[in-house]
């Protein structure tokens, strides 16, 4: 069967779970905001664009590694299809622009997909004059709403942007199933919906810019496609906007373990986050090392023999059977 988008539905049941999910993004966001200073070290804001870079592009099919997505950053040339180089290189210039863009500019938005299919498709940062749709298995699967229609769709999708009293982080879930579900444009939509999202939310929150939320997506690509479909074949993105507060809750967990620019050293960071994850159970050197993914057995055993003769921690038994506690 093939479902035909006409209507675009911003409206969402509030589920307990939505609820719980709200304000565990809000106990997070107020944890980050706690800390002296919540802007990643230089290191892991390029590490962070690497992987939002790579996620994002990854999802539509480009062919490119890790390592060569990373080389292009570096501004090395590589060997790779021109389309798979080219779409890197102008989602990376895309991402560079986050913090000059805005997302209640129409203008903007056209700007930015302008940006980042340039030399890609021929109406780049323009919308489609052509009806497009979804094959899955030869058939059409979605057909999405008609290219007359698309000014006027985008032009409603902007006007919730400035004058919804939603909540932010509702409202960046269902502006990338606006953009995406209204598909403007003839291509690069999946990329400009994402990216618009992670603009949308820097602006309310900047540690948003450098949260992995694309890369937590291509983790979960196929719940993301089967939630946007559910969404668009039923106009209710309940479920979607339900995995992609999941997503979000997940981001911030890891932006949590970054390194900030607080003057805080790597020993008081794992401190912390043992504090956070231990709190008053006692733990063993392995456990210490299971949430330290990547340090040494030693480097753990010089940290706890440390933060016992400072005080921070106490220890009972001996050898293999030492247990510590905060």
């Amino acid at each position: 069967m093939c479902y035909t988008l006409f209507m675009i539905n911003t409206k969402i049941n509030f589920l307990p779970q939505i609820q719980d999910k709200l304000i565990e993004i809000g106990e997070l966001l107020g944890r980050i905001k706690q800390l002296p200073s919540y802007k990643p070290t230089p290191n892991l804001r390029k590490e962070s664009k690497i992987r939002t870079v790579f996620a994002t592009t990854k999802i539509e099919g480009n062919e490119l590694t890790y390592d060569e997505v990373t080389a292009i950053i570096d501004g090395k040339r590589i060997k790779g299809k021109k389309k798979d180089v080219l779409e890197v290189k102008n989602t990376l210039k895309l991402y560079d622009m986050i913090s000059n863009l805005d997302p209640s500019s129409e203008m903007d938005f056209l700007l930015g997909h302008n940006v980042l299919m340039k030399g890609l498709i021929d109406n780049y940062g323009k919308y489609r004059d052509v009806n497009v749709g979804i094959k899955s298995n030869g058939k059409i699967k979605i057909t999405f709403p008609e290219h007359k229609k698309i000014i006027k769709l985008c032009s409603d999708m902007f006007d919730y942007i400035c004058n919804s009293t939603d909540n932010y982080i509702i409202k960046s879930c269902l502006v990338h199933y606006l953009a995406i579900s209204i598909h403007p444009f003839e291509d690069g939509n999946g990329r400009i919906s994402r990216f618009w999202q992670s603009l949308f939310l820097s602006k309310n929150h900047e540690i948003f810019e450098f949260l992995p939320i694309e890369s937590l997506i291509k983790s979960n690509q196929k719940d993301y496609y089967e939630y946007l479909y559910l969404a668009q074949k039923s106009d209710e993105p309940t479920g979607f906007v339900d995995f992609m507060l999941k997503i979000l809750i997940k981001s911030l967990k890891e932006g949590l373990k970054y390194p900030f620019e607080s003057g805080e050293s790597k020993q008081d960071l794992r401190l912390r986050l043992a504090s956070e994850e231990f709190g008053d159970k006692e733990f063993t050197r392995k456990d210490y090392l299971d949430i330290h993914i990547g340090i040494s057995p030693s480097l753990a055993s010089k940290d706890l023999a440390s933060f016992v003769n400072s005080g921070v921690i106490n220890k009972r038994g001996m050898a293999n059977g030492t247990r510590y506690f905060f």
